[in-house]
C-alpha cells in the first residue's frame, strides 16, 4: 500500500470516530431534559416603595412548572390558596397588580416624561414572561395622597382671545385637537404644599366649550374672545409625582379647593389613582383702563374696560394748584410767584396758564434787566447752577413742557438770567485758498438725516472774541456750514474770493444771557440773522470771503531803458495769476529832467512808462540834427586817411 492510500485510510477512520462522538451528547441531552422535567421554579415578589425599600416581607411562589407565565403562576397560587388574594394590600398604600423586573425607585429616578412609558412596557413584558429559572419581581407600592391640593386659577381677561388648532391627521374624535398648542391657556398657581405632591410637568389646564361639555361631555375647545362677566369652562388635570396616588378622600370628599378673588364653581370631577381632574367655571374679568374724561360731563372722568369699553367707575375730576416762581441765580424770587388754582386734572400746563389770563411764554414773566429761560423746572435756578458743567443739560432734562398734563399740585420755577449789556465783538480769520474742511458722518438722526461729527470738523473757522466781564469765561463755537443750512456742514476746498458761511455760537457764563437785538460786530465777515436760541446761546451766520494764498512776485519780462517790464505771482491754492508792470530803467531820469523844466506840460509828470518808436539811443539835444551829421562825416574822413597812411608804412617795410 502506498503512502497516499495509507493517509486516506487514516482520515476516513478519524471522521468515523468523530461522528460517533458527536452522536453521544445528542442522545444524552434529551435524556437530561426528561430527567429534569419534574424540577420546579420559585418566584419571589418584593413590595417596592418609591425610595427602594421593601414595605412588606417578600412572598415566594414555589413549585412553578418551567414555561409557565408570571400571570399564570400568580393565578394558580391564589386558586390553590398558596398566597392570599389580598396579599398586595398595605394600609396607606396601593399596589399595581402587574409586576416589573425592577424596583419602583428605578423608574422614579427616570426623567418625568419617560418614566411611565418605560415602566408600563416592562410590566406588559413581565406579565407574559415564561419562567425557566428562579426570578425576582417587584410589586410597586404607591403611597396615597390625602392632602388637599390648593391651586389658584386666574380669571380670563376681557378682550383676550384663545384658540386651539386642529390636528391634521387625528386618530379619533378625542385626539383631533392640538391641546398643547392652545393659546392663552388658563394660568394656575400652586402653593408650596401642592408643589411637593404634584408633578407640574404633566399638570395642565385647558379651555373647553360649555355647550359641548354639558350636552355630551366631550372635550371640545372654546375658541374666541373672553367677555367680562361671562363664565367660561376650564378642564383641569392633576398628575402626581412617581410613587404617589390620589386617595378617594382627596378627591371625593371635595378636599380640592380653588381659592381666589373670583367666584369659581366646580361642576364636575373625576378620579383615577394616577390622575385627578375637575371642571370649573370662571367668570371673565373686566380690565380697567386709565381714568379719562367723561364725554358727557367735563367735570367728571370714567374708567372703562379696555376689552369691551364698559364703564367700570365714575368720579369727579380732581383739581390742582400750580405755583410758579421767578428764580434768580442766587435762588431768590425776583417777582411775586403766580398761583393758579382749581385746575382740572389732566389740563395741560399751557392751558392752565392761559386759562388764568396769562401768556405761557409772554411778558408777564419778564423783569427789567432780566430775561427768562423758556423752561418750567421743579427746582430753583441755583440748584442747577450748583451742578457744575452739566447744569444746563440737567436743567433742560428736568423741563416740564407746556403740553404736560397736570395730575397733582405743582411747584415750578422759571430760571431768570441777567441781561448782557456789552455788545459782542469777534474777529474771523478768512480761509486760505486751497485748504480743505471736512466733517465726518457718524450716524443717522431720527428723521433719516445724517448725523455729523461737528466737534471734529477739520480746519474749522478761526474766531477770536473780545472778552468782557459779562460773558468772559463762556465758550465760543464755530463751524463751516452750507449756505442757508446751519445743520449741513460745508465739505471741500476753499477758493479765493469766493464766499463761505460760518455758524457762530456764543455761550455765556451761568446767570447771564443774551437778547435778540444785541449789537454784534464780526470783523472779517458779514453777520446775518443773529438770534437767541436760549438766553445762554447766541447764534448767527457769518459770511466770509476766502483769500488767495499768493506766492512771491516773479519777473516774467525784464524792464529796459525805455520799456516797462512785468512780474507775476500765482495763488498756491487755485493757481490764479496776478500781474503788475515794472517801470522802465530810465523812467526815473526822465522824470527828473521833466521836473526841472518848468515849461513842460503837466501831463509828462506821471508818464513814467511812455515808450518811443525810435530804436537808436538818444544823446545830446534833439534840436540840432545837422550837427550830428557833420560829426559823423568828419569821423569817416579821419578813418580813411589813417588807413591809407598805415598801408604805406607797411609797404615800405616790406620793400626794405
Amino acid at each position: 500500500m502506498n503512502k497516499k492510500n495509507i493517509l486516506k485510510k487514516l482520515i476516513s477512520t478519524l471522521l468515523a470516530f468523530l461522528l460517533v462522538l458527536g452522536m453521544v451528547p445528542m442522545g444524552s441531552g434529551v435524556a437530561f431534559a426528561e430527567e429534569n422535567n419534574e424540577n420546579t421554579i420559585t418566584v419571589t415578589i418584593h413590595f417596592s416603595s418609591v425610595d427602594g425599600d421593601d414595605l412588606m416581607d417578600p412572598i415566594k411562589i414555589t413549585g412553578v412548572a418551567p414555561g409557565t407565565t408570571l400571570n399564570e403562576a400568580i393565578e394558580e397560587a391564589i386558586k390553590a390558596e398558596a398566597i392570599p388574594r389580598t396579599f398586595f394590600v398595605k394600609e396607606g398604600y396601593r399596589s399595581w397588580t402587574s409586576l416589573t423586573p425592577k424596583p419602583l425607585s428605578y423608574y422614579a429616578s427616570l426623567p418625568l416624561e419617560t418614566w411611565w412609558d418605560e415602566m408600563y412596557a416592562d410590566r406588559e413584558a413581565a406579565d407574559a414572561t415564561e419562567l425557566y429559572e428562579d426570578k425576582d419581581f417587584y410589586a410597586h407600592m404607591y403611597k396615597y395622597v390625602d392632602t388637599p391640593i390648593f391651586v389658584t386659577v386666574d380669571a380670563p381677561k376681557c378682550g383676550v382671545e384663545t384658540t386651539t388648532p386642529a390636528k391634521p391627521n387625528p386618530e379619533g374624535d378625542y385626539d383631533k385637537y392640538d391641546w398643547e398648542s392652545q393659546i392663552n391657556l388658563p394660568v394656575m398657581t400652586f402653593d408650596d404644599s401642592s408643589k411637593e405632591i404634584l408633578d407640574l410637568y404633566s399638570t395642565w389646564a385647558r379651555w373647553i366649550n360649555e355647550e359641548e361639555f354639558v350636552a355630551s361631555e366631550s372635550y371640545v375647545p372654546f375658541n374666541g374672545k373672553f367677555v367680562g362677566g361671562e363664565k367660561y369652562y376650564i378642564d383641569i388635570t392633576f398628575d402626581p409625582k412617581p410613587g404617589l396616588l390620589f386617595s378617594e378622600k382627596c378627591i371625593h370628599d371635595s378636599e380640592i379647593e380653588v381659592p381666589g378673588d373670583v367666584d369659581f364653581d366646580i361642576v364636575d370631577s373625576f378620579y383615577m389613582p394616577f390622575l385627578a381632574g375637575l371642571t370649573i367655571t370662571v367668570p371673565a374679568e373686566h380690565v380697567p383702563g386709565e381714568w379719562e374724561a367723561d364725554e358727557n360731563d367735563p367735570t367728571k372722568e370714567v374708567k372703562k374696560c379696555t376689552g369691551c369699553g364698559t364703564v367700570m367707575e365714575t368720579r369727579n375730576k380732581p383739581v390742582h394748584t400750580v405755583t410758579i416762581h421767578f428764580s434768580s441765580i442766587d435762588g431768590e424770587d425776583l417777582m411775586d410767584p403766580i398761583v393758579i388754582e382749581n385746575i382740572l386734572d389732566g389740563t395741560t400746563l399751557k392751558d392752565a396758564i392761559e386759562g388764568s389770563g396769562r401768556e405761557c411764554y409772554g411778558t408777564l414773566f419778564e423783569k427789567d434787566g432780566y430775561q427768562r429761560y423758556k423752561l418750567y423746572v421743579p427746582e430753583p435756578f441755583s440748584h442747577y447752577l450748583s451742578l457744575g458743567d452739566e447744569w444746563y443739560t440737567q436743567m433742560r432734562a428736568a423741563n416740564v413742557g407746556s403740553s404736560t398734563a397736570i395730575t397733582e399740585d405743582m411747584e415750578l420755577y422759571i430760571p431768570m438770567v441777567k441781561h448782557i449789556t456789552v455788545p459782542i465783538e469777534a474777529t474771523i480769520t478768512a480761509p486760505k485758498c486751497g485748504t480743505e474742511t471736512n466733517t465726518e458722518i457718524i450716524g443717522q438722526l431720527d428723521d433719516d438725516r445724517p448725523e455729523y461729527d461737528w466737534d471734529n470738523q477739520t480746519n474749522y473757522p478761526v474766531v477770536t472774541a473780545k472778552e468782557n466781564g459779562e460773558y468772559a469765561g463762556g465758550e465760543l463755537y464755530a463751524n463751516w456750514i452750507m449756505e442757508n443750512s446751519a445743520s449741513t456742514p460745508y465739505i471741500g476746498k476753499f477758493i479765493g474770493d469766493e464766499y463761505y458761511y460760518v455758524d457762530l455760537w456764543f455761550d455765556s457764563i451761568p446767570g447771564y444771557g443774551f437778547m435778540k437785538g444785541d449789537d454784534v460786530k464780526v470783523n472779517g465777515g458779514e453777520v446775518s440773522d443773529p438770534f437767541v436760541i436760549s438766553p445762554s446761546f447766541y447764534e448767527m451766520t457769518v459770511k466770509v470771503q476766502a483769500q488767495h494764498d499768493w506766492g512771491e512776485w516773479t519777473a516774467t519780462k525784464e524792464a529796459t531803458a525805455t520799456e516797462d517790464g512785468e512780474e507775476t505771482r500765482i495763488c498756491t491754492g487755485c493757481h490764479k495769476e496776478e500781474k503788475r508792470s515794472i517801470p522802465a530803467k530810465n523812467s526815473e531820469t526822465k522824470d527828473d529832467d521833466n521836473a526841472s523844466d518848468a515849461n513842460k506840460n503837466d501831463t509828462n509828470k506821471s508818464n513814467t512808462s511812455i515808450k518811443t518808436s525810435s530804436t537808436a539811443p538818444k544823446t545830446g539835444d534833439e534840436n540840432h540834427p545837422w550837427l550830428y551829421a557833420g560829426l559823423i562825416l568828419l569821423s569817416l574822413m579821419i578813418i580813411v586817411l589813417y588807413t591809407k597812411f598805415f598801408s604805406r608804412c607797411n609797404s615800405k617795410k616790406d620793400n626794405g
